[in-house]
């Protein structure tokens, strides 16, 4: 019997020959379906339980050849236990009871047994005779472990929902709201059950909703997740709350948009806490910039007549009719006079710098005269000190460059002078040497720039003394506003901005002032900057204006040693 069921089972359309038209909407009905999805646990074997037809997926599954299985009785494949169990359900068929489930321990090809769900199904005859069963296995042991994978993910899911200081949500593509966390009653004051149906534009300002419709079609018809978009919604008791809306589109089997899932997050008080801080900082940039227009408009004051004093002060220093004593009050006057303009200078600098209002102005100069400016500036001074001022500049220096010469100049100024007022004996040095000269000496390309914004010639200043040094414990301090050191203090000359000056220009050029020094050993004053080498004819002839260039008629020489200064 099974071998003549197997064969119309094999070849379809010779059985629908054979069945008349109620055997043939049974068979069609039962089989069809099964045919097409090879991926199911499916046999059929007759009501002896001979085997007569195996899907490929039992074949993989159970790990037998299709001819092992349909050589045997799907008997000889259940655990002896089980057989009695479905040799009775097969027994107790009929066309009003034609299916039954049973659970059954299947023996695999590997050894294994394994309890495997079936739903059965008989077929009947016209003649209402059971001719064959088919079954429907899967593996509950598989299906139990997912439903339980799945209601682990589920309860991590409702957890994270419910520790989580966010609004958990779903829309359609109509903005409607299909979900809703219980968060939801934290951040706006409603539950869940008010928000559904309702649209996310029913809970915003009008304004509010009119700007962010669009954003959320747009949304809609990318079809791609959007993170961080700040929209107001209204609270249930009337306050505005402003939220920070992420989402990922839901899409069906097909493909299709379904709508959108995501999370609120209330930022109402980060909004605040910004809001304040922006304010704070337009109020201290406001006193900033009050500061330093009364210091600009303060400075212009009291230069003017400090200007005058100083001029006079000077004038008098060159007249023989003064007895010694009103002389060196002369003196004082002119010292105390050329202190207070510096003083002035240097804290309307500092004003500008904490106001970010200092800006490069490049131009083309002769660095080459610029030293010899400061040789002819201190030559004088080291030399009252009976101290040897050097200035050695490599050959390989550019002589006409484009850079800020003035700033150049001042933090030179700045290091020259501290050098020649902390060194009591041996020498100060200014050394000018070109970058790429010092990485060919060293055998090493770090030292050359590399940003692409500026390709120009690469330049280091150092200024060596030998004097006093500075202790370790103030390195770090000396580039501070308003720091001086204990030998500063000592000497009661200076203010304490010159460094913290002539670092903040060095830094806005591109380059870094540092210092090495030990105590009693002297100190070493470098930065390297990056400059542009210009032709000699784009030099304009400037000539420096001497405050004086001759002593008048009748005057005496000084009596002042020759400066001892090199120029290497």
């Amino acid at each position: 019997m099974a071998q003549q069921l197997q064969e119309p089972f094999d070849r379809p359309s010779i059985a629908s020959q054979e069945i008349d038209g109620q055997g043939v909407d049974v068979f069609c009905s039962v089989t069809d379906p099964i045919a097409t999805a090879p991926s199911e646990w499916v046999i059929r074997f007759t009501p002896d339980a001979a085997l007569t037809w195996v899907s490929e997926a039992i074949c993989c599954q159970l790990g037998y050849r299709r001819e092992v299985l349909i050589d045997h009785s799907w008997l000889h494949f259940i655990y002896p236990d089980d057989r009695p169990t479905l040799i009775s359900h097969i027994a107790a068929l009929t066309p009003e009871q034609p299916g039954f489930v049973t659970k059954q321990r299947i023996r695999f090809a590997d050894g294994q047994v394994r309890w495997l769900e079936w739903s059965n199904h008989g077929i009947f005859d016209p003649q209402r005779q059971l001719i064959e069963i088919q079954a429907v296995g899967c593996d509950r042991v598989v299906d139990q472990r997912i439903e339980a994978a799945l209601k682990q993910s589920q309860e991590r899911f409702c957890t994270l929902i419910e520790v989580s200081s966010d609004w958990v949500w779903e829309v359609d593509v109509n903005a409607i709201y299909t979900y809703a966390s219980p968060k939801v009653a934290d951040i706006l004051g409603y539950q869940p059950e008010e928000v559904l149906g309702k649209s996310c534009f029913d809970l915003m300002p009008l304004e509010e909703a009119e700007r962010i419709a669009p954003v959320f079609r747009a949304i809609i018809a990318a079809r791609q997740p959007f993170r961080y978009l700040e929209n107001i919604a209204i609270h249930k008791a009337g306050h505005l709350v402003v939220l920070e809306s992420s989402g990922v589109p839901i899409l069906d089997d097909a493909g299709e948009l379904q709508g959108y899932r995501g999370l609120d997050r209330d930022i109402t008080a980060r909004n605040q806490n910004e809001a304040v801080s922006q304010r704070a900082r337009e109020v201290a940039e406001a006193a900033n910039q009050v500061k330093t227009n009364f210091l600009a408009n303060m400075s212009h004051e009291l230069r003017s007549p400090l200007n005058a004093i100083h001029g006079f002060a000077q004038l008098l220093t060159l007249s023989q009719s003064l007895s010694p004593a009103h002389q060196e009050y002369v003196n004082i006057i002119s010292r105390s006079s050329d202190y207070l303009l510096n003083l002035i200078t240097n804290i309307l600098d500092l004003s500008k710098i904490e106001a970010n209002c200092v800006t490069l102005e490049p131009s083309n100069f002769d660095l080459y005269r610029l030293l010899d400016d400061l040789k002819a500036m201190f030559c004088l001074r080291a030399s009252e000190k009976h101290l040897e001022l050097r200035f050695d500049c490599g050959g390989e220096v550019p002589q006409y460059v484009y850079a800020d010469e003035l700033k150049v100049r001042q933090v030179l100024i700045n290091l020259l002078s501290n050098a020649i007022k902390f060194t009591q004996q041996g020498n100060v040095t200014l050394r000018v040497t070109a970058l790429h000269a010092i990485a060919q000496a060293q055998g090493s390309a770090d030292l050359l720039p590399t940003n692409p914004e500026q390709p120009g010639h690469g330049l280091r200043f150092e200024v060596e003394d030998t004097g006093i040094g500075i202790a370790s414990e103030s390195l770090d301090k000396i580039f501070n506003s308003f720091v001086q050191t204990s030998a500063g203090r000592d000497v009661g000359e200076g203010t304490g901005l010159g460094l913290s000056i002539s670092r903040a220009y060095i830094e806005l050029m591109g380059g870094s002032l540092t210092v090495h020094s030990h105590l009693g050993q002297g100190s070493k004053f470098q930065f390297d900057i990056v400059v542009d080498v210009v032709k000699p004819e784009e030099i304009r002839d400037r000539q420096i204006q001497s405050a004086a260039t001759r002593l008048a008629a009748q005057q005496p020489q000084s009596t002042t040693p020759t400066p001892s200064c090199i120029y290497g």
